[in-house]
């Protein structure tokens, strides 16, 4: 599993979801979006959307990559 979390995000936090993984003993990952919310929209100040949305894509095409077949 990967989980994209937003650093902001008002449903949950990055511990709370690393604690579930840790919990559950998943096979997962978290990619944190520094700065995002739950939709991984963040303040102009860190950068513009689309290079936030372009990493959110390279981090999910190098995890489907990753997967054993």
């Amino acid at each position: 599993m990967l989980f994209c979390q937003g650093e902001r995000d008002a449903f949950g936090n990055e511990k709370e979801i690393r604690d579930i993984i840790k919990k559950l003993r998943l096979d997962a990952k978290c990619f944190v979006i520094e700065g995002g919310d739950h939709s991984f929209k963040v303040p102009k100040s860190l950068g513009s959307q689309e290079k936030v949305y372009e990493a959110i894509m390279d981090e999910v095409a190098e995890w489907t990559s990753s997967l054993k077949k």
